[in-house]
């Protein structure tokens, strides 16, 4: 009777054992799930600094939010895209910045060519996507796109300012 108990116990505990080895190799192979899912989103940001247009740049974010959606189906994707979140936030807010980012290089291209006039008619349409889109001085520290050749973060409050200095008259 102890040798069928004792067997009994070994059989179980080898069960046991192989039960758990198989949710660890689950476990391995969701997480190499996520990382294939975390290159492919790698790819498509990558093509973001690539493509010219801000639709096709606002298409790729779009993309990659997308890609990194899917990696939430599996438990441990915050274990392997540690900043999973922020990124996902991050481009959301490129996406939603980028029409801006768009009007405010053309008007320092106006502004370099000297031409007053256009590069407040741009500014302004800056300004109304801005409004039209409530967006907030947080949208673009959160994007962290700077305007080609400028530098330096856009703010709701230098448009408005450049737009005065231009002779502009806030209703």
């Amino acid at each position: 009777m102890e040798y069928i108990v004792i067997i009994l116990i070994v059989v179980g505990l080898a069960v046991w054992a192989s039960r758990a080895k198989q949710k660890k190799e689950e476990a391995e192979r969701r997480k190499a799930e996520i990382l294939r899912i975390a290159y492919k989103a790698q790819d498509i940001v990558e093509k973001i600094q690539t493509v010219k247009t801000s639709s096709a740049k606002a298409n790729n974010c779009r993309k990659a939010r997308e890609v990194l959606m899917q990696a939430t189906a599996y438990p441990e994707y915050r274990e392997v895209i540690k900043n999973h979140g922020e990124l996902v936030d991050r481009l959301e807010a490129i996406e939603k910045v980028l029409p801006v980012v768009n009007h405010v290089e053309k008007a320092y291209k106006h502004q370099f060519k000297g031409k007053d006039k256009s590069e407040l008619n741009c500014l302004q349409d800056a300004l109304y996507e801005i409004q039209t889109k409530g967006l907030s001085n947080r949208d673009f520290e959160v994007a962290m796109v700077f305007p080609e050749g400028t530098g330096e973060l856009i703010t709701i409050e230098g448009i408005k300012d450049r737009c005065i200095r231009l002779g502009w008259e806030p209703a």
